[in-house]
């Protein structure tokens, strides 16, 4: 059965004519009376299909704006009637006044019935009916509202629910803000709908048009509201008052005013300017309401949303009552008093509440009441002539989420990490029946990360993740963490993995790939593991320890480059092995010194050492040098200090130059041994300074040089061959005395200077040479 429908027009309600004896239908049949002694001058009909034929003996309504209207009745009704074909049923209440010769038709809706124990086929029913709109609060759900203003979520929550579009008639001339999200959360759809129209100051009352269509209004200030129907103006009679046939009058009238707020402050929070608040101030008084969050978007919203909430605020500091015996009165309309006896009460008033009371009188003496009715107004000036303001809704709080619920990370179709420039993603929450599954089913939601100074972790596409409510509000939801499921397992099985802590990513665009960080906490098995899929940088601003306990081992698969910019100290308590598979390069801009017990250079190939300046080594013990071929190259100077023996042996030659001095400085025993030739070249002068000199030579043994000395304590050459000295001059200084075996001069003269010189053998002179001194 739709909702709402048309239940005919006004014409077809025009309750009973005036001189009729019988009583209208509410269908515009006539019906017969059931007693004929029920007498009244307005007159109260109902009209229900289900029910048909019936007469109503009471009547108790309230109508309010921003409210639902509300009817109990009592009616008779001749012949059986179903009570679950009556709920849900549309139905009218006429109200009809034929001295006036007016009508006023109200769509209702039945909510309740009961019937009444009886005699015969007569029935007496009690009957609940109320606004149409009132099955709106039997519809409860969840829903998210994306970029849209409150009136434009209220018209498609009415839209959805059944009301025609254009049964829906909005009078509004201020401005509203657009909201990123309004969600209806768990909420009845009509307490949805006041909360929203309420926090904006909107009124929401209803009608039935003149074609008996059914309305609903919005409006926001006088020029929403139309005058009541017929004569505008309602005289004050007061009870008693004589008036003329027709004539309607307010019966009692009350002017009541009370203290209220005289100051509004509201404030919100801007995500995007978090340093700038969204303030609004109204009013200048000091009873002051404080508002937070205002739930604006913008500032000005904020300056719109004091004002508005000053003024609803200000809704019930003057109230105005009334009773009247006028149909034609109902909220939403406006009427003009005159003859009020005060000045204040000569004004145009906005009726914002009607209660109708009516009990049908019986002839016989049973007890009745005429149609009466008490009238809510809101009046348009104050007690001091000043302008009032207009009527507002009052305000509802919006309920608060105190839970926590799921959601799932959503995405345009393809994008594995949808975010924007603060980290916030769209979410679909498990309870959302849409079906929209993308980037279009949330607004953006913040995410919470670790308090640190930096934290970035943000939620990929397809997770299911722990959502909260900032401040209660459900059209605010944040991020707190990821939910693991039997789809997205956890990154280690469960309960084996259970002692491992891990911070696991993946590639994206997916690949496989991941980045981690592990800390396995298994007795006896515990581990600290980091995966990098790529690249690894590790920055340290101050001092770096690095203590290991056990092995270290590092595997390189290209290149290792370190960078020290002040000083490094290895110290290596076992053995250091260092294999290069390819040429090593050790640069050293100052000096370089190596301490060791015992050094071992196996060096398979040529090995130079070139030094740009001195080049010196001291040797404490021995020294032993065994090579196939030794070149050494000294620009310099070169010292070598070798405190204990030195043995250099030379498979094939050995060769030394030096371009500068060279200071050769033996303390023990040296062995020069060379199974091929051993050679000395000397470009400058050569000095040998020792002790006792031996020198062997199995073959020839000779000294060539331009000029030479040898100077010794005591010296002895031996030669098993032919030992020759060959120079223009040769001069032999000895203390001592000169022997020789044999003793051959040629071209010269060998003088003796002093001492005695002893040759034994033969000694041959050619050329007059002289052998003597």
């Amino acid at each position: 059965m739709p909702i709402f429908t048309s239940a005919g027009t006004r014409e077809e309600h025009a309750g009973p004519e005036p001189a009729r004896a019988e009583h209208q239908g509410a269908c515009g049949r006539a019906l017969t009376p059931v007693n004929s002694r029920l007498v009244t001058t307005q007159d109260v009909a109902f009209a229900c299909e289900p029910l048909g034929e019936n007469v109503v003996l009471s009547l108790e309504g309230r109508e309010r704006m921003d409210d639902l209207s509300s009817f109990e009745l009592t009616v008779f009704a001749p012949g059986e009637a179903s009570l679950e074909a009556l709920l849900r049923a549309p139905c009218v209440v006429v109200l009809s006044d034929p001295e006036e010769e007016t009508a006023r038709v109200i769509q209702l809706v039945v909510m309740e019935a009961a019937e009444e124990a009886g005699r015969g086929r007569d029935r007496v029913l009690s009957l609940r009916l109320a606004d149409p709109l009132a099955l709106l609060g039997l519809r409860a759900g969840y829903r998210v509202f994306q970029d849209k203003t409150a009136e434009e979520v209220v018209t498609d929550v009415l839209v959805g629910a059944g009301v025609p579009r254009d049964a829906i008639t909005t009078r509004l001339a201020g401005e509203y803000p657009l909201y990123p999200m309004c969600t209806q959360h768990g909420e009845a759809e009509w307490d949805f709908v006041r909360r929203l129209l309420a926090r904006e100051g909107i009124s929401l009352w209803t009608e039935t048009a003149e074609d008996g269509a059914f309305r609903v209004l919005l409006g926001d200030g006088p020029t929403s509201h139309d005058g009541i129907d017929g004569e505008t103006r309602l005289p004050f009679a007061g009870p008693g008052a004589a008036r003329g046939r027709g004539v309607r009058a307010l019966l009692s009238l009350a002017w009541e005013q009370g203290m209220a707020h005289d100051r509004v402050f509201v404030r919100d929070f801007d995500v995007d300017h978090p340093d700038v608040y969204l303030d609004g101030e109204a009013g200048e008084g000091t009873l002051e309401w404080l508002e937070y969050p205002a739930c604006v978007p913008d500032a000005r919203a904020a300056a719109l949303r004091a004002r508005r909430r000053l003024e609803q605020l200000r809704r019930d500091e003057v109230r105005v009552t009334a009773t009247s015996d006028c149909i034609r009165v109902c909220p939403g309309r406006w009427v003009d008093v005159a003859g009020g006896g005060a000045e204040l009460f000569d004004q145009r008033f906005l009726v914002s509440e009607v209660r109708h009371v009516f009990a049908r009188p019986l002839r016989d003496g049973g007890r009745g009441a005429p149609y009466r009715n008490e009238i809510v107004l809101r009046p348009t000036r104050g007690d001091r002539g000043e302008e009032r303001p207009p009527h507002r809704p009052a305000i509802l709080g919006a309920p608060r989420v105190h839970h926590v619920e799921s959601a799932v990370v959503t995405g345009p179709p393809g994008e594995e990490i949808h975010t924007d420039a603060l980290g916030r993603v769209k979410v679909r929450f498990l309870w959302d029946r849409s079906g929209v599954t993308d980037d279009a089913s949330s607004t953006w939601v913040r995410t919470m990360q670790w308090p640190l100074g930096g934290a970035m972790m943000l939620p990929r596409v397809g997770f299911e993740v722990a959502v909260s409510y900032l401040d209660g509000l459900a059209d605010r939801p944040f991020v707190l963490g990821r939910l693991y499921n039997a789809t997205a397992v956890h990154p280690y099985v469960l309960p084996a993995g259970r002692a491992v802590t891990a911070l696991q990513s993946w590639t994206s665009p997916g690949s496989g790939a991941t980045q981690e960080i592990r800390l396995g906490d298994d007795a006896g098995a515990e581990a600290f593991f980091v995966h990098a899929s790529r690249d690894l940088s590790v920055r340290v601003g101050g001092d770096h320890a690095q203590k290991v306990d056990g092995d270290e081992a590092h595997v390189v698969g290209l290149g290792l480059a370190a960078d020290v910019g002040g000083a490094e100290d290895v110290t290596i308590g076992g053995r250091q092995s260092i294999d290069v598979g390819e040429p090593i390069h050790v640069a050293v801009d100052g000096a370089n010194a190596e301490s060791m017990a015992t050094e071992i250079i196996a060096v398979t190939g040529n090995r130079v050492v070139l030094s740009g300046g001195g080049y010196e080594e001291s040797i404490g013990g021995a020294y032993a040098l065994q090579c196939n071929q030794s070149n050494t190259k000294t620009t310099g100077s070169f010292t070598r200090i070798v405190g204990g023996s030195k043995l250099v042996s030379a498979g094939l030659s050995l060769t030394e130059s030096v371009a500068g001095a060279r200071t050769y400085v033996c303390r023990g025993a040296r062995v020069v041994t060379c199974a091929g030739a051993y050679s000395e070249s000397v470009k400058g002068g050569k000095r040998s300074a020792a002790g006792a000199v031996t020198e062997s030579a199995a073959a020839d043994y000779g000294i060539a040089a331009p000029a030479g000395k040898l100077a010794s304590g005591q010296a002895e050459l031996r030669a098993g061959g032919k030992f020759s000295i060959a120079a223009p001059q040769i001069t032999i200084d000895v203390s001592g005395s000169l022997t020789a075996g044999a003793l051959s001069i040629a071209g010269g003269a060998l003088r003796a200077t002093s001492g005695t010189t002893t040759i034994e053998g033969m000694v041959k002179r050619d050329r007059g040479g002289e052998v003597g001194g």
